[in-house]
């Protein structure tokens, strides 16, 4: 697995996975026992893209005003 060290340089572990960090990293400001819903790897791939898309509209509008006024 690709990984980073705290300063953004990616290099491999090895081949081993570091799913302890990755899911450390996940609740580090959340309640025991929650999850973020952003941090979800579940999302089915038609729900998924169809949040991108509801979300790239969105930034387009919101760029849309910025620029026009």
């Amino acid at each position: 697995m690709i990984s980073s060290d705290n300063n953004g340089n990616r290099g491999k572990e090895g081949g081993k996975e570091i799913k302890d960090k990755k899911k450390a990293t996940k609740s580090s400001n959340q309640g025991e026992g929650t999850t973020c819903s952003r941090d979800r790897e579940d999302i089915p791939g038609p729900e998924l893209e169809a949040r991108i898309i509801r979300l790239e509209k969105l930034i387009a509008q919101l760029e849309a005003k910025r620029l026009g006024g």
